[in-house]
């Protein structure tokens, strides 16, 4: 963790980071910051990196439901019916926001920005849901040369290709306009702002959350839920989308989250034998 932290620190003193120097405290609050006020827990919920299960978590914590029944909480209930139990750190006065962000236990979770984006499509746009037929429906008129009129009336059947299109010209023309789902980190978080004590990774983040939980001294009441975990290993599986992304929209679509993988140690190089497959198929397509 120690690691962890501490390169952070040294990107965000290196890097170009939007670190937000003499600005009044309450400006790097976000939305997504809550509070645990039972266990002086103060937590960032990045969507698609574990956030249901640790909210549904904080619900067992902040007791608003009970020890053995918080992990059941449908993740429907978990963004709704529930969701008026979690306290926003930005709900509090200027004095107790700072009073939190210095004595309270900071945690982000945070996986590779590629990988995340997957799991974003494959449950928000694979899936028929409100952001598939807003967004797909977009994304099959205008990103999906091929699209057919059924695509684009439902949004449903949208492909990969399409939504890296889709993201380049968002993130080229309106950024600011995206989806929580496909938003940055550092504008989620603030990590070169909140000195975050745990830096959960989604590669580890039972054993990074359950170490939280220790740290609060309640690791023999709760445990990080283990509901709607993947047995598919998700650091395979979003690497096959990126087979039929083109190298040019790859490069883009990096260009715009690097500074999230430059935060938190995350690399292209566990992408290289795709973009080099597909830098191969496209001299193929040329010579044929």
């Amino acid at each position: 963790m120690k690691t962890r932290r501490r390169h952070l620190k040294d990107a965000c003193s290196s890097l170009k980071s939007p670190k937000k120097d003499g600005v009044p405290v309450r400006n790097i609050t976000t939305e997504f910051m809550f509070v645990d006020e039972r266990h002086r827990l103060l937590y960032c919920a990045i969507p698609k990196v574990g956030c249901t299960n640790f909210i549904r978590l904080m619900y067992g914590l902040t007791a608003n439901a009970d020890s053995d029944g918080y992990q059941d909480i449908g993740a429907g209930e978990v963004h709704a019916e529930y969701r008026k139990y979690l306290t926003p750190l930005n709900s509090f006065s200027d004095f107790g926001i700072q009073f939190r962000l210095d004595h309270y236990l900071k945690v982000i979770l945070v996986r590779h920005p590629f990988e995340r984006l997957v799991s974003a499509f494959r449950n928000k746009l694979e899936r028929h849901t409100i952001l598939s037929f807003n967004e797909g429906t977009i994304i099959a008129k205008y990103f999906e040369p091929h699209a057919t009129k059924a695509t684009i009336r439902t949004g449903d059947g949208v492909t990969f290709e399409g939504f890296v299109r889709y993201l380049n010209f968002k993130a080229a023309k309106d950024p600011d306009a995206l989806d929580q789902h496909w938003r940055r980190f550092f504008e989620l978080c603030n990590p070169c702002d909140v000195h975050y004590d745990v830096i959960g990774r989604h590669e580890t983040v039972e054993r990074d959350v359950n170490m939280v939980l220790k740290v609060l001294g309640v690791a023999d009441l709760f445990h990080y839920p283990r509901k709607n975990m993947q047995h598919v290993s998700s650091a395979d599986l979003w690497k096959i989308y990126f087979t039929n992304v083109s190298s040019s929209q790859l490069t883009k679509l990096w260009a715009f989250y690097k500074l999230d993988g430059d935060l938190f140690n995350y690399t292209l190089n566990s992408l290289n034998f795709v973009v080099k497959k597909r830098l191969r198929n496209e001299h193929m397509a040329v010579l044929t």
